[in-house]
């Protein structure tokens, strides 16, 4: 886990030292230190007033906010994450009890190692493991130990409905009124072995396996998809669809799993754009 810190960190200060350099350019420029502006200058002065982010800067993080306020609230929100738990690792603490799944660039990165960590761990092969995740409905200050299976993932939204406890259960209902999102409780994935679970039932997704943990309720549970960003598509790199992360089973509640698919119920890292 501690070369995925060191890896987000690299990638999040090259974005800023990025940035940093662009602004200090166009500051030169605009203040007639600079001799020969060019005209991506230019270009970067017209986006910055038009509140959008450079595409420049855009290719260097793969969640594409075009918003220029939200693009710098998220990546001071994931410099405030990486920082505390790189505050973590040198207090021998580890990683945080929920990791926030927004702030990584590069989520799929993540669940490959939570695999190959279990693999290590367990002396599995990672062909022999999956990964199960599962909605608890807990909010993230009630978590006060790490997952002893897997991770507990946090800072996530679903659209189309919300997702509640009644009775120490939690299901799917209907979004209430007015409201286009809900802050998702914290999910749980877990590292399996296969054998454990039903193995004609588990779900391979790339690059890392996925399955329901409980298979003899599987076909009633809604496969709810998680998404980076409220756009659904997205450009992919070597097979590989990076604005699709996984697949969360939920309990589809008093409606029928072909309801919320025609709702189009998703989960989403971002809802900003």
């Amino acid at each position: 886990m501690e070369q995925v810190l060191v890896r987000e960190c690299k990638q999040l200060s090259w974005q800023a030292a990025t940035a940093r350099d662009a602004l200090s350019r166009l500051r030169q420029a605009l203040e007639g230190n600079e001799l020969h502006p060019s005209d991506d200058l230019d270009v970067l002065r017209l986006t910055l007033l038009a509140h959008q982010v450079p595409e420049t800067w855009l290719a260097l993080r793969s969640v594409r906010l075009r918003s220029l306020s939200r693009w710098a609230m998220h990546l001071q929100e994931a410099g405030n994450f990486f920082r505390h738990w790189f505050a973590r690792v040198l207090q021998g603490m580890g990683e945080p009890h929920v990791l926030h799944l927004p702030c990584f660039n590069q989520p799929q990165t993540l669940l490959a190692a939570l695999m190959q960590q279990h693999s290590r761990t367990l002396g599995i092969p990672l062909d022999k493991l999956v990964a199960a995740p599962k909605a608890l409905g807990l909010e993230e200050d009630t978590i006060s130990a790490p997952s002893k299976k897997g991770m507990y993932l946090g800072g996530l939204w679903i659209e189309g409905a919300c997702y509640r406890r009644d009775g120490g259960i939690g299901t799917l209902q209907d979004v209430p009124p007015n409201e286009l999102w809900s802050l998702m409780p914290i999910v749980e994935v877990r590292v399996l072995a296969v054998d454990e679970l039903d193995q004609q039932k588990a779900t391979r997704l790339h690059p890392t396996t996925f399955a329901d943990p409980n298979p003899s309720t599987k076909e009633k549970l809604y496969p709810c998809p998680v998404y980076r960003t409220l756009n659904r598509s997205g450009a992919s790199y070597q097979h590989q669809q990076y604005n699709y992360i996984m697949s969360v089973e939920l309990n589809p509640g008093v409606h029928t799993v072909d309801y919320w698919v025609k709702r189009g119920v998703a989960i989403v890292a971002s809802i900003s754009q």
